[in-house]
């Protein structure tokens, strides 16, 4: 053990003060990321060996938020308003902080206090769970800190802990990697002959380190690579333990702070060490030595949600390490407190885990009951009442709920279940993916404006409950009117806007009145979520019966035929040897059949060209089964056709001259003027629509955004150059058409969430009350996508769109066309305006 030498306060005090050695950070970036190799060689290799010092106990020193006049430990000085964001953000209520915030941002401009003002804000997003917001603002907090103190350390430390979080475990290590190959093998400190000047760079650098070794070690947890994650982990604890000696000691405490933040790291890292020893060494009495330290460290921060924390951690640890029976007790343990202190975001994760636990027993019933309650319990949380956005927590995560109840279903041969589980997964992702965001500013008023208002007041009730010693069973009682009450509208608002509601909350159409829906020679087939490679399952649905059908090729196989047919494009016989490796996986022949297939996808079926397959059966693709049941918003039809070709882009994008001759002959039919080159804009496309169109036809270019599907968009012109209208400005205000024809680069092609829904522009126009989409799904040559348009407009003058996409289809391939040409276009929606 490291000697210490106790100096007397007179004779510290006396002293001069000498700077700390720090390592060097003048060349580190994070914008030149580490090689793969050498962050696996990095982690590999392990922390540098410390001596230990002896353990120390919870610090006595208190632990507060910087105040008004003070300089906090990274040397900013603080203002009124970041002392109050401090505060509101210790307190739980991220709104007033994130007001206050903005309050300091107006009054500086000073690169440090813009940082802190940064990093404070991505540290309050994360805790109302709007992580892709956070991810956003780190672009700003890393240029901040880059002026202020020369390295981006600390900000890449913070996006390492925000990609741990919302399961991106890959890139949270690579972030984390960078900060401590940057520190190198610089160690913290615990002997101080005299008070460093340099207090403020060396809590700067050792906040980071502590924060990227914990990201690193949780990030190895959830990857299942034990020993690696408890050497990290065990490193961690070691550096928290010598921190907080030096803040706690009677001397050296004197100039040292001590910061919430630690608290609660070193109580995570705590979680995340015990958790690991228990599944390396199954020693359940040396694991809860490092539990009851950590729910010591979040009592010390009040921190009520710490109990669960930690109760969760060890259930998934027992259940990790094959001690099933100690598991359960403990995550019942953990329930009990989750409903006691009324944590919804815990309760459905821990009766997930639960549900594993018993799945693995093989107590079937037991575990399906588990499922469904968890289910039951995200559903009511679903959308902007969900505050926990991690995409996997103690082991399991919304996708596992509803691959295991797929799993039961399947066992038990039930359909009904199965159908009811397979849509409630996608109506949950469509209610997450809109939370938040702005739809039709008309439809935003009366009921629906209230419903905001009541989830505004629960989200903020709900974190004024997880603020430091905020336990309340009062406010538990107020919390579950509110949501009452907010039920009771979205009944309301059901009955009159059916598809507004479902931005709202879960809802699911059964089975049966599916069937009462699809007529003779009417088929629903529905994809199950299976993985990548296990063999495609289908649900096929009509009037009468339910049955499974299991395809002879897996999603991964699918995939690869996708990825050679999408290679061969522009060389005919390579495209037809590609369609034909794809009909014999898929046999689409022996289930496509009948008058009409309406088809739901998941996963890569979303990217499957079905008119390139020798079918005479048209093909309809749905966002979801319930659709078939859909009471869209009415559109008034003032004008039978609206036709934009070829906007000007000024140079922005490549002009599209077939686009324009496509838009002319299309004009010519219906003996109507298209908005063309500079006309083309959103302001006239806007003042042509009214109140109303038939048809919207846009020969333009489009692009999806893989990262936001909400950010995908068609291009305009404006003012001589190109404009995105993308499909969150279309919530917002949407173009009213009953049909739309997506003509250009990309447009059928949007994000696959979960493998259960489809997002992007589609769904955009839907919800504007878009009845049909057709969409090509990758660029085609001009005068094929001119005749493939004529023969579509020709045909569907009486409204039957399934009957004019095949028409067209057949026709192309009559004349010799090729697949990629005549099989490029996919309907959705519907078959009949």
């Amino acid at each position: 053990m490291k000697k210490i030498l106790i100096i007397p306060l007179n004779l510290l005090l006396l002293s001069g003060c000498l700077s700390i050695e720090l390592p060097d950070l003048e060349n580190f970036s994070s914008k030149t990321p580490l090689s793969v190799e050498k962050i696996s060689n990095f982690i590999k290799v392990g922390p540098q060996k410390r001596i230990a010092l002896p353990p120390t106990l919870v610090p006595e020193r208190a632990v507060r938020m910087p105040r008004v006049g003070e300089t906090n430990p990274y040397g900013i000085k603080i203002t009124a308003e970041l002392e109050l964001a401090y505060n509101t953000y210790l307190g739980g209520d991220g709104q007033a902080g994130l007001r206050a915030l903005e309050s300091a941002e107006r009054q500086t401009n000073e690169a440090g206090t813009l940082w802190q003002i940064s990093f404070l804000r991505t540290q309050i997003l994360l805790m109302l769970g709007r992580s892709e917001n956070a991810e956003s603002e780190i672009v700003h907090m890393l240029k901040y800190e880059q002026t202020f103190n020369g390295h981006t350390l600390n900000s890449l430390a913070l996006r390492s802990e925000v990609q741990l979080w919302i399961g991106d475990h890959a890139q949270a290590m690579q972030d984390a990697v960078s900060v401590l190959h940057a520190i190198g093998d610089w160690k913290f400190p615990t002997f101080y002959a005299t008070p460093p000047n340099n207090l403020t760079a060396l809590y700067s650098v050792t906040t980071a380190q502590l924060r990227a070794m914990t990201v690193l070690g949780g990030a190895l947890y959830f990857e299942k690579k034990y020993d690696l994650a408890h050497r990290w982990l065990e490193a961690a604890e070691q550096l928290y333990n010598d921190v907080h000696y030096v803040s706690d000691h009677p001397v050296y405490g004197i100039v040292s702070t001590t910061h919430a933040d630690s608290y609660y790291g070193r109580a995570v890292n705590l979680a995340f060490l015990a958790s690991t020893e228990l599944i390396l060494t199954k020693n359940i009495a040396a694991a809860n030595i490092h539990y009851k330290r950590g729910r010591l460290f979040f009592q010390k921060l009040g921190y009520i949600q710490g109990e669960v924390i930690v109760e969760a951690f060890r259930a998934e640890a027992l259940f990790r390490s094959g001690q099933v029976i100690q598991g359960d007790l403990a995550a019942k343990k953990a329930l009990d407190l989750a409903r006691h202190y009324g944590f919804p975001d815990f309760i459905w994760r821990i009766q997930g885990l639960r549900g594993k636990m018993l799945f693995r027993q093989k107590r079937f019933k037991e575990a399906e009951s588990a499922f469904r309650s968890a289910q039951a319990s995200l559903d009511h949380i679903s959308g902007a009442l969900q505050g926990d956005h991690a995409k996997t927590r103690f082991g399991v995560g919304k996708e596992d709920i509803v691959q295991y109840l797929i799993k039961l279903d399947l066992r038990n041969k039930d359909y009904f279940n199965l159908f009811g589980d397979l849509e409630r997964g996608r109506a949950r992702t469509f209610v997450s993916t809109l939370a938040n965001r702005k739809i039709e500013e008309s439809r935003e008023l009366g009921t629906a404006q209230a419903i905001r208002k009541f989830e505004t007041d629960i989200i903020q009730l709900r974190l004024s409950r997880f603020a430091p010693d905020a336990f309340n069973p009062e406010l538990i009682k107020h919390e579950e009117l509110l949501l009452k009450q907010r039920d009771q509208l979205l009944m309301r608002l059901r009955e009159t806007d059916p598809d507004l509601a479902d931005v709202f909350t879960v809802s699911v159409s059964s089975l049966i009145d599916i069937q009462k829906r699809l007529g003779a020679e009417e088929t629903l087939i529905y994809a199950l979520p299976v993985k990548r490679n296990s063999l495609l399952k289908f649900l096929v649905i009509n009037q009468k019966t339910t049955k499974l059908k299991t395809l002879g090729i897996t999603m991964n196989e699918l995939q690869e035929g996708l990825d050679i047919f999408e290679d061969s494009i522009g060389f005919e016989d390579e495209e037809n040897e590609a369609v034909q490796a794809l009909t014999s996986g898929l046999q689409p022949q022996s289930w496509v059949k009948g008058r009409i297939v309406y088809f739901v996808p998941a996963d890569v079926l979303h990217f499957v060209p079905w008119g390139v397959f020798d079918l005479q059966t048209p093909l309809v693709v749905l966002p979801t089964g319930g659709w078939l049941l859909r009471s869209p918003k009415q559109i008034v039809s003032e004008t039978p056709i609206i036709i934009v070709g070829d906007p000007e882009f000024g140079g922005d994008l490549v002009s599209l001259p077939g686009a324009r001759k496509e838009a002319k002959s299309i004009s010519e039919l219906y003996k109507v003027n298209p908005l063309l080159g500079k006309q083309a804009t959103e302001l006239a496309l806007r003042k042509k629509l009214g109140r109303g169109v038939r048809v919207l036809h846009l020969a333009t270019h489009a692009q999806y955004s893989a990262r936001d599907p909400l950010k995908s968009a068609i291009y305009l012109s404006q003012e001589g150059h190109s404009k995105a209208l993308s499909a969150q400005m279309i919530f917002e205000k949407p173009l009213p058409a009953q049909f739309v024809v997506l003509s250009g680069c990309e447009t059928g092609m949007g994000k696959t969430v979960s493998g259960e829904d489809l997002l992007g522009l589609n769904r955009s126009f839907y919800l504007g009350g878009t009845l049909a989409v057709l969409a090509s799904m990758w660029t085609i040559e001009d005068e094929g996508t001119r005749d493939f348009m004529e023969i579509f407009h020709q045909e569907s003058t009486d409204g039957n769109l399934a009957k004019a996409w095949l028409a067209a289809r057949n026709s192309l391939k009559s004349k010799g066309y090729a697949p990629s040409v005549y099989g490029a276009f996919v309907l959705g929606g519907t078959e009949q305006l």
